[in-house]
């Protein structure tokens, strides 16, 4: 049997005995004294959730930790890569979990607020004994200010729905998508990928790579983009830009829409008003430019 360090501690975590957790329970109430009455009150502060079960969505802070790969057979050995040393511990499906491995690598010894999914995984069962694991996936790093998924949509640090935004490349059915979140109020498109051909297991949003800034059109962004036979199209190449989301609109005369094209020549996003008191007609508003 492989035996390391590493090994040991993980099939220890993964037996270890669920401690007692108070979950949503509030903490011990602070007496302060009003500043109107000078009576005596109670501040009263809910605890952060410590009680997951697989395929929860939560976020998590820590510190990095790395580890090198341990020589042996496939999944056979534990995992190696980044770790998230927790802050506080939680429980797993009831079991006490103080790390988690993470699905991104990052650089030892940053304290970082990560959102993802939380899973049980295992390793080894045949040529070892084996273990078992925490795993954080579909990772947004929310100390750099990117959105959060809860499953269903991206929010903002305030739990404001953000507009996501879906490019397909042509003639690459299989592969992820590339996905935008507009979060407006830090002006920025977080760029990150979601889908593809992958087991049902694997997390479907892939993370963030980067984000670009949401700019102003100016003319020659607008001389970029022309319309023919009501098609927007590249201007120098003639090629289509690519619909990738649309929002606003409604069953009355003057609703407004906002329709945003890629432009995969240029690498850019295009936002187009249509509609509203002014009558816009593909009126080019706003552009972000891709890394």
């Amino acid at each position: 049997m492989l035996t390391t360090p590493l090994s040991l501690r993980l099939t220890r975590l993964a037996s270890a005995p669920v401690e007692a957790q108070s979950g949503s329970t509030a903490q011990a109430p602070a007496e302060q004294v009003d500043t109107f009455t000078g009576a005596s009150v109670h501040a009263v502060k809910a605890k952060a959730k410590t009680k997951f079960k697989d395929n929860d969505w939560t976020k998590l802070s820590g510190t990095i930790m790395n580890r090198e790969a341990v020589r042996g057979i496939g999944g056979e050995v534990p995992p190696a890569g980044s770790f998230l040393m927790l802050d506080k511990p939680i429980t797993l499906n009831g079991k006490k979990v103080t790390e988690v491995h993470l699905t991104d690598t990052f650089k030892k010894g940053l304290n970082v607020v990560l959102n993802g999914r939380l899973n049980a995984r295992k390793w080894g069962g045949v040529e070892t004994k084996g273990g078992t694991y925490a795993e954080l996936s579909g990772l947004s790093n929310l100390s750099k200010g990117e959105p959060a998924f809860n499953g269903k949509e991206f929010v903002d640090a305030s739990g404001t729905k953000l507009q996501r935004l879906s490019y397909n490349r042509p003639l690459i059915m299989d592969a992820p998508a590339q996905i935008f979140v507009l979060d407006r109020k830090k002006g920025k498109a977080f760029i990150g990928a979601m889908g593809g051909f992958i087991p049902p297991w694997i997390n479907s949003f892939h993370g963030f790579r980067a984000s670009a800034a949401i700019k102003s059109a100016t003319a020659a962004d607008r001389a970029a983009v022309k319309e023919v036979g009501g098609k927007l199209v590249n201007a120098k190449s003639g090629k289509a830009l690519e619909l990738i989301g649309t929002s606003g609109g409604g069953n009355f005369p003057d609703a407004m829409s906002t329709s945003w094209y890629m432009d995969a020549e240029s690498k850019k996003l295009y936002a187009f008003l249509n509609g509203g008191i002014a009558g816009f007609q593909n009126h080019m508003s706003e552009v972000v430019k891709l890394p």
